[in-house]
């Protein structure tokens, strides 16, 4: 009875020491190694195993002996310790709620059930306690650790936001959303990759090339939320552009359209990208995006801006080359006008007094540069140039125009040219040579009331290298009254597309006929406006109005 006594004092003290020495533990790796050491002590058992019960009620195996197909980490049942002749288990607490098991293999002694096994099952169930208080400390442990990461991620965020209200360059706004994301996964490659029709693309990159960016906007140009590169057929496509597995995409995405692409590489410590990782990525790129938007709307605000300056004085410059006064004689009227479709336009005119033979001449000019803008302002600048120079040596405006022709092709490009209309005025008679090189032809309203054209064969200066224009001659008599113009007079166009056309022009020239060369240019450019109602203006505008008095 003593000797009984006694080893039941000491299974107790054994049981105490295994106690504390469970409640002092917050590993259930350690606990139910522990617990699975003192198993087979008691039954002397050379093989075994313990798992773990998760959230979700399977078994988790943690700890093995003396069983090699078995691995830590898998899922295993009952059945299967069986099958492997684990034939004793041992639920660790309440067989029904356990906190897991432990699985014995032969069992060599005699008296376990009898002295060894109501011990244990007291020490599996103090095990059940601990399991419980470790797991809860893990768990406590793992929230810690989110909260902390949640935390970091806020401060990253802040830090990121802040650096972003501080810039409104695109160059900055990758740079900085590159070295958020080196520092934040400790990453040795990564790229970043944006654009926008219109601007430059922003490449900023380390371990990774333009070339691979590319191909993957190319693949994932519809991709929405980040993901992990690696899965299914991609693999053998991601390793022929040297792009590791594991690697993370996040779109740049600005509404429904993407603007460009993140690349982050593998993490220098091994670890794996998380889905909160992913989570985070996203958010960054999308505060990222809307920076990149600001900065690119600002700098083709600042870029408009500039070029609205410079339409400014390229308008002024150009304004400065029309004349200020046309030049007329006396029993001689002339007014003209020009109103550009933009700020510089390629329409011109032009007049100059020219002495030939002791006789004095008057020159009166109006051309239309083909196409709009700054490039047609710039020829416009260019023919009036050629033109004055030439009428100063050349004997007759068919030279004129065939010099002009000459240098204007040598010189502009190939879809460049203008139509000309040249009038070389003796005021004295009224006879008048004159060059239709391509133009419209002016409209001649006699006193008489007839309507006739100006017209004599031509080419538009610079169209063709050797092209000709034929001189042609005109009288004059008082009471009769042109009209020189540039197609965006007779071809104006209103709502319903109808042109303005010449009948109109000839009507209003007849209605106001006998009225001043100004009245009668005034009064056919609010027929103009009438005609075209709300329509935009298509072309530039010139009209030249010359009328020998009665």
């Amino acid at each position: 009875m003593a000797e009984n006594s006694t080893l039941d004092k000491l299974q107790l003290e054994d049981l105490l020491e295994s106690v504390e020495l469970l409640n002092t533990s917050v590993s259930v790796q350690e606990i139910l190694q522990h617990l699975l050491r003192i198993s087979q002590a008691r039954a002397r058992s050379t093989r075994g195993a313990a798992a773990v019960r998760t959230a979700s009620g399977h078994l988790e195996l943690l700890v093995v002996r003396g069983i090699s197909d078995l691995k830590p980490g898998s899922r295993v049942t009952e059945s299967a310790f069986r099958e492997r002749r684990l034939e004793t288990i041992l639920p660790i607490g309440n067989g029904d709620n356990s906190a897991g098991v432990i699985a014995l293999g032969a069992v060599a002694a005699q008296d376990f059930e009898l002295n060894e096994l109501p011990g244990l099952r007291i020490l599996l169930g103090f095990g059940a306690t601990a399991i419980a208080n470790a797991m809860a400390h893990e768990e406590s442990k793992r929230l810690n650790e989110r909260m902390n990461q949640r935390l970091q991620e806020l401060r990253a965020l802040l830090d990121f936001g802040r650096g972003l209200s501080s810039t409104l360059d695109a160059e900055e706004v990758v740079q900085m959303l590159a070295l958020t994301f080196a520092g934040r996964w400790a990453i040795s490659r990564y790229a970043v990759h944006a654009w926008r029709d219109g601007q430059e693309h922003v490449f900023r990159a380390r371990g990774f090339t333009f070339a691979q960016m590319e191909a993957l906007a190319g693949r994932y140009k519809d991709l929405n939320e980040a993901v992990l590169l690696g899965a299914g057929a991609e693999l053998e496509w991601l390793r022929g552009l040297e792009i590791p597995p594991g690697s993370m995409l996040i779109p740049l995405r600005s509404g429904e359209r993407m603007i460009g692409l993140i690349l982050c590489g593998l993490r220098l410590n091994k670890r794996r990208y998380k889905r909160e990782d992913l989570e985070f990525g996203l958010t960054m790129a999308s505060r990222a995006a809307g920076s990149l938007e600001n900065a690119w709307f600002l700098k083709e605000a600042l870029v408009a801006r500039e070029i609205e300056k410079e339409l400014e004085l390229a308008a002024s410059i150009q304004a400065d080359l029309f004349p200020k006064v046309m030049p007329v004689e006396p029993g001689w009227e002339v007014a003209a006008r020009n109103r550009q479709a933009r700020q510089v336009g390629g329409d011109y005119f032009d007049g100059m007094r020219l002495t030939q033979g002791g006789a004095r001449r008057i020159l009166y000019l109006v051309a239309d540069v083909a196409g709009k803008g700054m490039g047609s302002a710039i020829l416009m600048s260019n023919i009036q140039a050629t033109l004055r120079a030439l009428l100063e040596h050349e004997p007759t405006l068919e030279a004129v125009a065939r010099e002009a022709n000459k240098l204007l092709h040598a010189n502009t490009p190939a879809n460049r040219y203008a139509t000309a209309f040249l009038l070389l005025l003796d005021p004295e008679t009224g006879a008048a040579d004159f060059v239709n090189c391509g133009h419209n032809n002016p409209l001649l309203l006699r006193a008489d009331g007839k309507v006739e054209l100006l017209d004599s064969p031509g080419l538009a200066l610079g169209m063709m290298p050797y092209a000709t224009q034929e001189q042609a001659l005109a009288e004059f008599r008082p009471g009769d009254l042109v009209a020189i113009y540039t197609d965006g007079v007779s071809e104006a166009l209103n709502l319903q597309d109808e042109e303005f056309g010449l009948d109109r022009l000839a009507g209003v020239m007849k209605r106001l006929r006998e009225e001043s060369a100004e009245t009668i240019l005034e009064g056919i450019f609010q027929a103009i406006e009438y005609h075209v109602g709300d329509a935009p203006q298509h072309d530039d505008i010139t009209l030249m109005v010359l009328k020998r008095k009665p």
